[in-house]
């Protein structure tokens, strides 16, 4: 049931994103790069403390 409301929702973002323009899907396309930047950001931040917190404990 889930997977089918998902792929319904995914349809329906299709439809609208075939009728936009391409300013809009620009836009969007450089929103969603931006979000990912940000997103892998965060991770390798994550990441770092980890690092930091494993090298810690190993003193």
């Amino acid at each position: 049931m889930k997977k089918e409301n998902s792929l319904n929702v995914l349809q329906e973002k299709l439809k609208i994103l075939q009728s936009s323009d391409s300013e809009t899907l620009k836009n969007l396309k450089k929103l969603l790069l931006d979000e990912l930047d940000a997103e892998v950001t965060i991770r390798k931040q994550q990441i770092e403390v980890i690092d930091k917190l494993l090298k810690n404990k190993q003193k």
